[in-house]
C-alpha cells in the first residue's frame, strides 16, 4: 500500500477489519519495504561533480525509469 499517510492508515485500517488479528493470526500489517537512509557507496572516481549554478550539455543516453536514467557529457574530457 502506498499514498499519502492518511490514505495509507485508512487502508490498513481497512485490512484490519477485513482480516482481525484473532482470525488471521499470520496477517501482519508491518512495513517491509522500508528503505535504507544510506546510499549505496561509489567511488569518487566513478562521480562526477558538476558545478553548482552553471548549465551542462548532457545527452540522455538511456531512460530506465523516472529515478534511473544514463546520460553522457560530449564536452567532457
Amino acid at each position: 500500500v502506498e499514498g499519502h499517510r492518511a490514505d495509507v492508515n485508512e487502508a490498513l485500517e481497512i485490512i484490519r477489519r477485513k482480516y482481525p488479528p484473532s482470525m488471521f493470526p499470520s496477517v501482519t500489517l508491518v512495513q517491509t519495504n522500508v528503505l535504507s537512509s544510506t546510499g549505496v557507496p561509489m567511488p569518487e572516481s566513478l562521480q562526477l561533480h558538476l558545478p553548482e549554478g552553471a548549465s551542462c550539455d548532457v545527452i540522455l543516453s538511456s531512460l530506465v525509469s523516472a529515478g534511473h536514467f544514463f546520460l553522457q557529457q560530449p564536452t567532457h574530457p
